[in-house]
């Protein structure tokens, strides 16, 4: 739809050259019938020679030469079949009649049969090989073949013929454009408009040739230009708009062709293109309005049904948008964006199994499309398949190594799986590529909180949160880093940012409530623990943090039931371990839990030396063997869990000395935003040699 190539009836219809028979007086019928014809009377024509025909006393070179006229005739009159059929007549009986051959083409033509055009248009060229009107038609027919070689050839030699005929220097315009000679093209558009200065279909013809070779305001020049000749004409009007909508001036756009509408209702490119810049400006039910037009003049098309699922879609019309989009599919079976953006309706909607085989078709069609492959990566993952995500990441960056986002998500399934070098070089990867990429910043920070460098962790959220100010996400991981590094009231600040932007996101009031509690408001802390759990009943976190906030206050029967709800959610030995220390200190008997913890837990993972240690199955001094032993990233931390779990094992047994000498070495060596070194905290507290709090005084 839209397409610009504008042809004008290039060549008169041949009138019968002399040499038939003199008429006797009944043959004035005849006479008056050429007579009417070439005055474009037609309906007189068609009258006078069927009268001529009915006739008892007419030679057969005098039919021939009536059937020829009623011919061309009704090739006036637009009735190509009847047009047809009396030059079959007239040739019947005359072979030789070039002019016959000549309507008889023209008239295959215009029934869009340029096949059976060219045979006739041969015959007419061979018995008259000056014939410059049949050769130029001839080149009209090979054109609508796609042999433009052969119709520019043909539409010189008319030229060079009949040189002054401006339907012939528009015609070979067109050709020699489509052969991407723009520059001969306009010479010749030139030529027929200085032939013809108010010929219209040149000037716009020229307009698109302007277009690509001199500008926008060349070819709005040529448009004007055509539309002061010829005011009437909507196909002007419509093109001038299609330009406009290019460009972005839709309100001209929408205007113009509206111009176009009221000269011609029935217009369908019209009313697509202004459905398109509708679109464009975000007025989606006049734009579908307008598509559905387009439908109801009975013309569909690939890009008009993608348009109107774009339309769909915008509205939240998934469904029909979804619908629409297979059936500009259906159209074009090979169109690839159309898989594509059906695949990821369809991921919108969670039916990953369908997104997958849409974007699968895509890549049938556009196998080096690194973001179809990077979206099918992102599908695979929703689906646990890593290692299909894993390559469709890899095959994008081979493909597009200068995209970021394969690189952030590669990143991301390399983070997943404790890839921290191979992550930490995506993630840098990404952000080179894109410096202003704050998911990237973000999620290296997660990374680099995770590896204990907080600084730079915070260095990466503030990044992502100068290119981005309403990052919530950025705000609360960079409160988490700030709490981790002992500015509680830095932390507290930024978790109150990232509630302000998103008043619903459970993780920040979380997240405030441990900094609360690292700064002693604990009744504060415990509010914000509510709150969490309010917006996220299911929020794991919010139970252990809690829980270990009610532990260190001694609230060990509310700790308990903060624990019981974490190990219904994640069932694991070290949640576990947490809710048998609360209940342990609560007073409450537990005769198997230690066995239960074993069934849960691999023998030689952590904490399966604690849980030995409480069992009576370990000394102390195997349990510190059996930790240094694990994993060289976490045995640091874990051997300062160690001593916090001693002086618990030790306070159960009323050794309140042994348990203050422990929960003071935890308080002194661990990080302050270890569960153990909060817990420790509490307990000193209530033996009364409760140590100074860890915070920095800077806010």
């Amino acid at each position: 739809m839209g397409r610009w190539g504008l042809r004008s009836a290039c060549c008169a219809v041949v009138l019968l050259a002399g040499g038939v028979s003199a008429w006797a007086d009944s043959a004035s019928d005849l006479t008056e019938a050429e007579k009417a014809r070439a005055e474009n009377r037609f309906d007189d024509a068609v009258r006078l020679t069927t009268r001529a025909l009915n006739r008892e006393d007419m030679t057969a070179l005098d039919q021939a030469r009536a059937y020829y006229v009623r011919c061309a005739a009704h090739y006036g009159r637009r009735e190509y079949d009847k047009a047809i059929a009396d030059c079959d007549m007239a040739l019947s009986q005359r072979s030789d009649m070039a002019a016959a051959y000549d309507v008889r083409a023209r008239a295959f033509a215009s029934q869009g049969e340029p096949d059976n055009a060219i045979v006739d248009f041969n015959m007419a060229i061979r018995l008259d090989p000056k014939n410059a009107s049949a050769r130029a038609a001839r080149g009209v027919a090979y054109g609508a073949l796609g042999r433009h070689e052969a119709a520019a050839a043909d539409l010189r030699e008319a030229l060079r013929l009949d040189p002054q005929n401006a339907d012939t220097h528009n015609a070979l315009g067109l050709e020699l454009r489509r052969l991407g000679s723009t520059g001969p093209a306009l010479v010749e558009f030139d030529r027929a408009i200085s032939l013809r200065p108010n010929f219209a279909t040149a000037w716009l013809n020229r307009a698109q040739a302007s277009y690509a070779a001199a500008g926008y305001d060349a070819a709005m020049h040529d448009i004007g230009m055509a539309i002061r000749v010829a005011p009437s004409y909507a196909r002007a009007y419509r093109i001038r708009a299609d330009l406009y909508r290019e460009r972005g001036d839709n309100d001209r756009a929408i205007a113009d062709y509206g111009a176009a509408l009221k000269l011609d209702p029935a217009n369908a490119d019209a009313f697509y293109g202004r459905g398109r810049s509708y679109l464009s400006k975000g007025d989606f039910p006049q734009a579908i309005a307008d598509f559905d037009t387009v439908l109801a003049l009975r013309q569909e098309f690939a890009e008009l049904y993608f348009a109107r699922a774009e339309a769909r879609q915008s509205q939240g019309e998934t469904n029909a948008a979804i619908a629409d989009f297979g059936q500009a599919i259906r159209l074009r079976a090979n169109y690839a964006e159309a898989y594509n953006r059906r695949a990821a309706l369809h991921f919108q909607k969670g039916e990953n199994g369908l997104a997958r085989a849409d974007f699968d078709a895509a890549l049938r069609y556009e196998p080096n499309n690194a973001t179809t492959l990077t979206n099918r990566g992102i599908v695979a993952l929703e689906m646990h398949d890593r290692d299909r995500a894993l390559s469709d990441f890899s095959a994008a960056i081979a493909i597009s190594p200068y995209e970021a986002m394969p690189y952030y998500r590669r990143a991301g399934l390399y983070a997943d799986a404790n890839e921290d070098t191979l992550a930490m070089a995506d993630y840098t990867a990404a952000i080179r590529l894109q410096p202003s990429f704050a998911e990237a910043y973000n999620d290296r920070g997660v990374l680099l909180h995770r590896r204990g460098q907080d600084a730079q962790a915070v260095a990466d959220y503030s990044a992502a949160i100068e290119i981005d100010p309403r990052y919530a996400v950025a705000y609360n991981n960079r409160g988490n880093a700030y709490d981790g590094w002992g500015f509680h009231r830095k932390a507290i600040a930024d978790f109150e940012d990232a509630i302000k932007i998103a008043p619903n996101f459970a993780l920040a009031y979380d997240g405030r409530a441990y900094a609360r509690d690292g700064e002693g408001d604990h009744d504060g802390a415990l509010a914000d623990y509510a709150k969490a759990i309010e917006l996220a009943p299911d929020l794991a976190s919010a139970y252990s943090n809690r829980g270990v906030s009610r532990f260190a206050l001694g609230d060990f029967v509310g700790a308990a039931a903060d624990f019981q709800k974490l190990v219904a959610l994640d069932t694991n030995a070290y949640n576990a371990l947490w809710l048998y220390l609360a209940r342990a200190r609560a007073g409450v008997a537990q005769s198997d839990a230690l066995s239960a913890m074993d069934k849960i837990n691999p023998a030689h993972d952590w904490p399966a030396p604690v849980v030995g240690f409480f069992a009576g199955r370990s000394t102390e001094t195997k349990m510190r063997a059996d930790v240094a032993a694990q994993e060289a990233d976490n045995a640091r931390g874990r051997m300062c869990e160690v001593d916090f779990y001693v002086g618990e094992y030790a306070l159960l047994r009323n050794d309140t000395a042994n348990a203050q000498a422990r929960f003071t070495q935890v308080v002194e060596r661990c990080s302050l935003y270890f569960y153990a070194y909060r817990a420790a905290a509490g307990e000193l507290g209530r033996l009364r040699a409760a140590p100074p709090v860890k915070r920095h005084s800077t806010s």
